[in-house]
């Protein structure tokens, strides 16, 4: 791969004939072939991991999820600006967007904290940190709805 991929003359793109940056093997069914692709291209057909965020709420959750760690260790909530194609720059509101709270809890104290405004992306985060956890004597796993004060589920189950 990386001799294809530091090869010169360089490959061209397979879609635009721009210089190419990714290379990868794909079986056509006739063989093993290359596919070239330049950086665009590439992220263009790039499958997403599991646990990487889809949709802009999910990635808007893990942005606010850094946001709050970095204020817990420097005691400072950083401004964050977002682009979008609709509304171009505007600043990112961090304080209304925290009704649905996940607590992880590690030896019996609280280890990580995040904020969600949408509480099926919570879930998602809730899902994730008990897979994270999981098998950790003395860990737990909190989701409440800030909003209400009723914690919505908590991982081990509570009898």
């Amino acid at each position: 791969m990386r001799a294809r991929i530091t090869a010169r003359p360089a490959y061209r793109c397979a879609v635009c004939g721009k210089g190419r940056s990714t290379a990868r093997v794909l079986d056509t069914g006739h063989g093993a072939r290359w596919l070239d692709l330049c950086l665009s291209h590439g992220l263009a057909v790039l499958e997403p991991s599991l646990r990487m965020p889809t949709t802009t709420e999910g990635i808007l959750a893990d942005l606010r999820e850094v946001v709050a760690e970095v204020a817990a260790e420097t005691g400072r909530t950083p401004d964050v600006r977002l682009w979008t194609d609709e509304t171009g720059w505007q600043d990112m509101p961090m304080d209304d967007q925290n009704r649905y709270h996940v607590t992880l809890i590690l030896d019996g104290r609280p280890a990580r904290h995040g904020w969600w405004a949408v509480e099926t992306v919570a879930r998602e985060k809730f899902t994730l940190w008990v897979s994270e956890c999981s098998g950790k004597t003395g860990s737990s796993v909190i989701l409440a709805d800030e909003h209400t004060g009723v914690v919505l589920t908590t991982w081990p189950q509570q009898p």
